[in-house]
């Protein structure tokens, strides 16, 4: 439980731990329009004013994820007076509240660290962040796509067997509750195919507007606003879309470079075949010369014999 105040009383704390302004008071009369909204996930974290440091790393935790929109709230709360003892050795008690679940609440165990309470978050909501707020690395990529997409590369690069594919990438994507934005955007670039763009020139047009919205141009790009009015988030979802596209030529690179080994070895291969066909015939060719030179030595012997006698 919390107090009403909702923390209030922490601007006049000497260690006040709330200087970011990436938490969000959480009282009676906000907690359910701030923590029960169904279209967010949510954090809060209950504490006394003695949480100190942990308090601390929670606020810049909230301050990492502050440019994932509404995607993630983090709310705060003081902890009743009447809190019992087995509650209060937990300063903060982090609560996670899940997006479309909030009763399905999860009290979240493990130590307040940065590192791991960001991991905690990733997995929960499917986010891509690094401790320092920056993108992970390849964030937007979907592994179960991308080895859907690795085992039909071929029908990617000739354009057949589309629609079975963007089927089953659609059906992947029910198993895929926090990365759906980004499936979506997997069936955008198998619809432009199906149109019957060639994979290379869809490839190029895409990263071509995504890099407009990056550099202050207008454009497409998966329906993100462009220019220089965008936001971090708004970028972020760029950069994202940038490397799920970076993904896809990974993954069309690495069959055509197997189709040109393969097509080399099967080249290879026939020479092999022919220098084995070609040695075998001169070693018959060998063996022939070499018996026609035994006959004619026999022959010449009779002759010699008879012309004796």
């Amino acid at each position: 439980t919390a107090t009403d105040d909702g923390g209030a009383a922490d601007e006049g704390d000497s260690a006040n731990p709330w200087t970011t302004g990436a938490t969000v008071v959480v009282n009676a009369s906000s907690y359910a329009s701030v923590i029960l909204d169904n279209e967010t996930n949510a954090m809060l974290a209950l504490y006394t004013p003695e949480c100190g440091e942990p308090c601390a790393v929670y606020e810049k935790i909230a301050d990492v994820f502050r440019h994932e929109g509404h995607h993630v709230v983090f709310g705060r709360a003081r902890r009743d007076p009447g809190t019992s003892a087995g509650e209060a050795q937990r300063n903060p008690t982090l609560l996670w509240f899940p997006r479309g679940d909030k009763n399905n609440i999860v009290r979240y165990g493990g130590d307040v660290d940065l590192h791991e309470i960001v991991g905690f978050i990733n997995d929960m909501t499917g986010s891509h962040r690094q401790p320092d707020g920056k993108l992970e690395p390849g964030a937007g990529r979907v592994a179960q796509i991308e080895r859907l997409l690795r085992d039909r590369a071929a029908d990617l690069v000739l354009g057949r067997n589309l629609q079975q594919l963007s089927e089953e990438v659609a059906q992947a994507a029910s198993d895929l509750p926090h990365s759906k934005r980004y499936v979506f955007y997997y069936q955008r670039l198998l619809r432009q195919l199906m149109k019957g763009s060639p994979i290379d020139r869809v490839l190029e047009r895409e990263n071509a507007a995504i890099d407009q919205l990056l550099n202050g141009g207008g454009g497409g790009g998966g329906g993100i606003g462009g220019g220089s009015k965008m936001s971090r988030a708004e970028r972020d979802e760029a950069h994202k879309l940038h490397n799920i596209i970076s993904g896809v030529v990974d993954i069309i690179v690495d069959h055509l470079q197997g189709e040109r080994q393969s097509a080399e070895a099967a080249a290879v291969a026939e020479k092999r075949r022919l220098m084995e066909e070609q040695q075998k015939r001169l070693h018959e060719e060998g063996e022939l010369a070499g018996d026609e030179e035994e006959f004619t030595e026999q022959a010449e012997a009779v002759k010699a014999t008879k012309e004796e006698l």
